[in-house]
């Protein structure tokens, strides 16, 4: 499988997609902490549900609910930080974005519409030209 790459031909369209792509991936880590500690509560529950029923019948799985609970306890902890970030990068990402595709547009872009649109209307008169 092949990555695309960044273009590097132009300043301007790399601040863009660098912002896009910082914006994507700052929601993805804030989601994928959300995501781990949303499946140790339901692990916990699970096993605390277990351990309630047939801890009489079996040996006892709380060293490991204690170890997730103390996994669950520091994501919960440093979900301020990860707000922080998300709402930094997010800003970033927009910022760099924004600059990015309206100094591509106003440098680079406006002119290559013009020079396309010379180069139309030249072929379209050498066409006229040569039919009649």
């Amino acid at each position: 499988m092949n990555i695309p790459s960044l273009p590097t031909d132009n300043l301007y369209k790399f601040m863009a997609l660098s912002g896009i792509i910082l914006i994507i991936s700052s929601f993805y880590i804030v989601w994928k902490h959300a995501d781990r500690s949303q499946e140790l509560l339901r692990e916990l529950n699970a096993g605390l549900a277990v351990e309630n029923t047939y801890s009489d019948n079996r040996g006892s799985d709380l060293p490991n609910l204690k170890l997730k609970l103390e996994e669950l306890k520091f994501i919960l902890k440093e979900k301020p930080s990860y707000m922080t970030f998300l709402l930094i990068s997010q800003i970033i990402g927009w910022v760099l974005s924004i600059i990015g595709f309206v100094l591509w547009y106003l440098r680079v872009q406006k002119y290559q519409d013009i020079i396309l649109a010379e180069q139309a209307r030249s072929l379209r008169t050498d066409n006229n030209s040569q039919t009649k």
